[in-house]
């Protein structure tokens, strides 16, 4: 119960502060937008990982948490367990979709029926969606695990036939 506690404050203190730091105007961390999921789904099958994107907005603090706690250790990992990638939801930036076929992030954005931010989704072969997608900031003390859930939920479905993955 203590440790719960413990972890709970932890994670309220850590979401102030990276509220401040955004109040501030300090400088909101980054992961790698989405340009060529074509290309990006070449990656993941052939190194049989999903791929993450996170939809968000500027400026969210729900999605900078998840950002800076979450994806960006998970994009900085070697080796990879999946490829992370990011998509504004005000942006009508050019963007290679999974089929090859130009698209913009909005069109993309409204074939996902993407609404707010943040959301996480997972993708798997052939660039579906698998799982269900990590909506909010949800329950602090458990977003890594539901994470990691959807990474291994989709990473099974990209497994070669007879082949364990972890």
């Amino acid at each position: 119960m203590l440790m719960s506690v413990r972890v709970g404050l932890m994670a309220v203190f850590a979401f102030a502060g990276l509220l401040g730091a955004s109040a501030s105007g300090a400088r909101e961390s980054t992961l790698t937008v989405a340009t060529d999921l074509a290309a990006d789904l070449a990656q993941s099958t052939k190194q049989a990982i999903p791929i993450v994107i996170l939809y968000s907005l500027a400026g969210c603090p729900q999605c900078e948490v998840i950002r800076r706690l979450h994806l960006t250790p998970l994009a900085n990992e070697n080796p990879p367990r999946a490829i992370v990638r990011q998509i504004n939801l005000q942006s009508i930036a050019p963007i290679r979709h999974f089929d090859s076929t130009m698209t913009t992030q909005k069109v993309m954005i409204d074939q996902q029926k993407i609404d707010f931010a943040p959301v996480v989704v997972f993708y798997g072969a052939g660039g579906q969606r698998v799982g269900a997608p990590l909506v909010g900031s949800m329950l602090a003390d458990f977003y890594s695990v539901y994470l990691d859930n959807g990474i291994a939920e989709a990473k099974k479905l990209l497994a070669p036939a007879g082949k364990i993955t972890k």
